[in-house]
């Protein structure tokens, strides 16, 4: 890819805090002189990370075997063309695992490309955004004749295969050229003819031009909008500010063309010295996510034409329901934002898998955001259950965040597990509420897939008899039984799971192999067990349980599964009942505690056989939990390496409960705070600020929840 363009010298300046540049770049010939206004500071914080090319050193060319490493890690070495030339040596690739490096083995042109090809598909409409990182090494300012240059860049390309392809580059040119070193950011496209244009450039300062000299590193971005067709180019140089070029509306044979690019290389402009040498250290390659979907009805509407990216129906507004069928039909990551109010589902129908009907189907990545917990209800009317990620979507990820979720009923033969939610694909809870709704299997959350629950209450919801399969999890069911054969895991972090009704089933059950850890989180009042455990392996740390019945049941039907305990507390008529029929390989790791013996915890340090002490199930903090009382044994009595920052409200820990003038953790989810009157008005002042800092730490923006 010969690439003839000129040296880009100009100047900048700051007029009211603003600044313009010029710059005169010589392409094929023609003079042409840009004006360029550069835009607000590129901001990658909100992007999805789709794909990163961390550098690992390679020698010489694509030789075997460097080929096979290269190529899988998507990098492509060749020695370039000038126009009109011949080939030149191509050039020396060598490194070490953190970065690569290009070093020239003769005047003229030579390149190096790390190129990752991608249907565009694969991103989605919208922005995409390319990354490349480096610095120059080496850059000879001895020219045997004329000037000299080096050009780094990134670019993205539209391509059909009909039709020659359309590209945009960004690039920072770095020129010497009669004892004068300059440097510019430009942005060009190609025209698929072998022209390429500069459609708009910077000068940088000189300062940032001798800082490149001597080896800072910088970033240089390219962000591609194939809905709008504008590019925009920018670069930052370590210790100076970002300049931008853009954004440009580039030329395409088709908007939808398939997008394929991310490079980084070295180019002539005149030519490139022997001995320059330019370090790679990454490719990154971002997704933007679009703006997200405002709902602004509570009324419960399909949309008018999914894939418009219009959310509007029969009514004009746009409900919960068509935002979710539009963002279904848009490949890619979206948001919805969900105000406060109930939104009630009316629109019968189960079975149906595409959010026209009955439960709402997450069929693509989405975020719905909720203004709170105790204001934004989704209720599914009785008619279905409330939210599915079907069988059919396996891979997408869910994330529901500040809502509740209430009056759910999976109670249909083609669909009787997950009264509240169920999960085939990556569902994530935080801040939620998922109360009244009734299954057969995990009247409030059924999951075969991955799980993350955090500082969510799940209560008074319903596994019921209902003639299909034994009931199973009243409140979450983990893993079993499974329409699909269950992979994935579950985490449940500083959550309540309390009150659910079942006749048989335990309040939180795991099973068939889809491993469950559980942080900081109370479960209890709910009837009969109050975790199942079966053919599973898990993880208990500072969990407090406590019940009439049962306690912790865990079982083994085959293999061997294994359970880890650390800073419980575990209360019941049975404590513990460990099923004999296979082993169950228990470890505790923490210090741990029981009202009986049945539990095993006999080491140094353990509270086995004694009352605990603990306070009826309370309401604090948004969350349900039980409190250590004052001379409780599990205060100040937790193994100190499995100490959580802070506990299932928010309270950090350690606290010094025993007042004995060293802080320790309690066991349990509960940190009481330290005894007197003084102090504990001061450490409930603490914990309720660490509370209120704590979720503020976990509630970042819609944009950069949209993970990859």
């Amino acid at each position: 890819m010969g690439w003839p363009v000129g040296c880009l010298v100009g100047r900048s300046i700051r007029p009211s805090g603003r600044f313009r540049s010029w710059a005169i770049a010589i392409s094929g010939g023609v003079l042409a002189i840009i004006i360029a206004t550069p835009v607000a500071s590129l901001d990658f914080s909100s992007l999805s990370l789709v794909y990163a090319e961390d550098y690992q050193g390679e020698s010489v060319y694509l030789t075997t075997p460097e080929l096979d490493a290269m190529s899988a890690g998507g990098m492509d070495g060749e020695g370039e063309t000038p126009l009109g030339g011949s080939p030149k040596p191509g050039p020396v690739l060598t490194g070490t695992a953190a970065r690569a490096s290009l070093t020239t083995t003769a005047p003229g042109a030579a390149g190096f490309h790390a190129m990752l090809l991608r249907n565009g598909t694969n991103f989605g409409p919208g922005p995409v955004g390319f990354r490349s990182r480096g610095s120059v090494d080496t850059f000879d300012l001895t020219p045997p004749v004329g000037s000299v240059s080096a050009t780094f860049f990134v670019y993205a390309s539209f391509d059909t295969p009909s039709v020659a392809s359309a590209t945009v580059w960004g690039a920072v040119t770095l020129a010497h050229d009669s004892g004068t070193t300059t440097a510019a950011l430009t942005l060009f496209e190609g025209d698929g003819g072998g022209g390429i244009v500069p459609i708009g450039a910077v000068a940088l300062p000189t300062a940032e031009a001798a800082a490149l000299l001597v080896g800072a590193p910088f970033e240089l971005d390219l962000i591609v909008d194939r809905d709008t067709l504008a590019a925009t180019t920018s670069v930052e140089i370590t210790g100076f500010p970002e300049h931008s070029a853009g954004p440009s509306t580039i030329t395409v044979a088709t908007p939808a063309d398939p997008l394929y690019g991310g490079a980084q290389g070295l180019l002539a402009t005149g030519f490139i010295p022997p001995l320059t040498e330019i370090d790679f250290t990454a490719l990154e390659i971002y997704r933007f996510p679009r703006p997200p979907f405002s709902v602004d009805t509570t009324a419960d509407e399909v949309d008018l034409s999914p894939g418009d990216r219009l959310c509007q129906g029969a009514s004009g507004f746009c409900s919960l329901r068509a935002a979710i069928e539009e963002t279904n039909a848009l490949p890619g990551p979206d948001a919805i934002t969900v105000p406060g109010g109930t939104y009630l589902l009316t629109i019968g129908g189960t079975g149906e898998k595409f959010a026209a009907s009955g439960d709402l189907n997450i069929r693509d990545d989405l975020v719905i955001q909720g203004a709170d917990r105790n204001t934004t209800i989704i209720d599914g009317g009785l008619l279905d259950r409330v939210f599915e990620v079907p069988t059919t979507t396996a891979g997408v990820r869910a994330e529901l965040l500040d809502l509740q979720v209430v009056g759910g009923a999976a109670t249909a033969a083609d669909g009787f597990q997950g009264g509240g939610l169920a999960n085939e694909g990556e569902l994530i809870l935080r801040r939620c509420i998922v109360s009244g709704n009734t299954a057969n299997v995990g009247g409030g959350i059924a999951n075969f897939g991955d799980l993350t629950v955090e500082d969510c209450v799940v209560e008074n919801n319903s596994a019921l008899a209902l003639g299909f399969v034994t009931p199973t999890g009243s409140g979450i069911a983990n893993g079993a039984p499974a329409p699909i054969p269950p992979t994935g895991t579950a985490m449940i972090r500083d959550s309540a799971v309390v009150d659910n009704i079942s006749p048989s089933a335990a309040g939180l059950s795991s099973g068939n192999a889809i491993s469950i850890t559980i942080e900081n989180s109370t479960v209890s009042g709910n009837a009969g067990t109050q975790v199942g455990l079966s053919d599973v392996d898990a993880i208990l740390e500072h969990v407090t349980i406590v019940s009439t019945g049962i306690g912790l049941r865990p079982r083994s039907t085959s293999g061997t599964h294994t359970l880890d305990l650390a800073n419980n507390a575990i209360e019941g008529s049975a404590a513990c009942s460990f099923a004999p029929s296979a082993p169950v390989v228990t470890t505790y790791s923490g210090q741990n505690a029981s009202s009986d013996t049945s539990c095993g915890f006999v080491a140094l340090g353990d509270v086995a056989g004694v009352a605990l002490d603990l306070s009826g199930l309370i309401s604090a903090a948004d969350s349900r939990s039980h409190s250590p009382l004052a001379g409780s044994p599990l205060i100040d009595a937790a193994d100190t390496l499995f100490c959580p920052p802070a506990d299932q409200i928010g309270t950090l820990r350690p606290l010094d409960g025993d007042n004995d003038g060293t802080p320790d953790c309690d066991l349990g989810a509960i940190e009481v705070p330290e005894p007197g009157f003084g102090l504990e008005l001061v450490s409930g002042l603490f914990g309720l600020i660490a509370a209120r800092q704590r979720r503020r730490m976990v509630r970042p923006t819609v944009e950069n929840r949209l993970e990859c």
